[in-house]
């Protein structure tokens, strides 16, 4: 019987061990997988902020339309309906009535 208790106590004991050590191992790989969410999350932001571009700032003169601004700034493969969609966001204009003196951000791709 006493060999039993002491086989059943160094079972224990082992077991013991395995589960402390399955536990730092958990533990372990859960501060990895935290420490690079963080870093995918921090890479996601700082990519997109370094992807936006400088807008460039124009005066409207008299007789300027959206339609004429758009086909001046607009890059090539561009449609001019789409650049003058930007240049309302970029503005938050509702319709397309500009005057002489207004100052228009329009984007740059």
């Amino acid at each position: 019987m006493r060999k039993f208790k002491d086989k059943t106590l160094h079972l224990l004991s082992a077991l013991t061990t395995l589960f402390r050590q399955i536990s730092f191992i958990k533990i372990t790989l859960v501060l990895l997988l935290m420490i690079s969410g963080f870093t995918i999350v921090g890479n996601v932001f700082a990519g997109s902020v370094s992807l936006m571009k400088p807008e460039k700032r124009i005066v409207v003169e008299h007789g300027d339309t959206l339609w004429s601004i758009a086909l001046k700034n607009k890059p090539d493969d561009m449609k001019t309906a789409v650049y003058i969609e930007g240049i309302k966001k970029a503005n938050g204009l509702k319709d397309s009535g500009i005057k002489s003196g207004d100052i228009l951000s329009v984007p740059v791709y």
